[in-house]
C-alpha cells in the first residue's frame, strides 16, 4: 500500500487535445504534484526525528480523530515516538 516514488497527480485536469498527439512538437508538458502517502523507504532516521502538529484553534468537527491518526501513524508506521502539539 506504499506510494510509487514516481506516482503524481495532474495539476491541470482539462488538456488541448491537439497536445496530447504524438506528432505534435512539444508532446503533453503538463504540471503535476508528487502524490501523498506513505513511501517505502524513509529518508530520514527516526530514532532522531521528530514531529509536531500545529493546529489553529475554532470549531472543526472530526480535528481531534485527524490528530490522533496522524500521530498513531506516526508511531505505528514510522517508528517516530517524539510527537509534540
Amino acid at each position: 500500500w506504499f506510494v510509487d516514488e514516481d506516482a503524481a497527480v495532474a495539476a491541470k485536469v482539462q488538456v488541448d487535445a491537439h497536445e496530447t498527439d504524438e506528432d505534435h512538437e512539444k508532446g503533453l508538458r503538463s504540471e503535476a504534484f508528487f502524490l501523498a502517502g506513505p513511501r517505502l523507504e524513509i529518508a530520514h532516521d527516526v530514532t532522531k526525528s521528530k514531529a509536531a502538529i500545529v493546529t489553529c484553534g475554532g470549531l472543526c468537527p472530526g480535528l481531534n480523530t485527524v490528530v490522533r491518526e496522524v500521530v498513531m501513524c506516526l508511531k505505528r508506521q514510522y517508528g517516530i515516538s517524539d510527537v509534540y502539539g
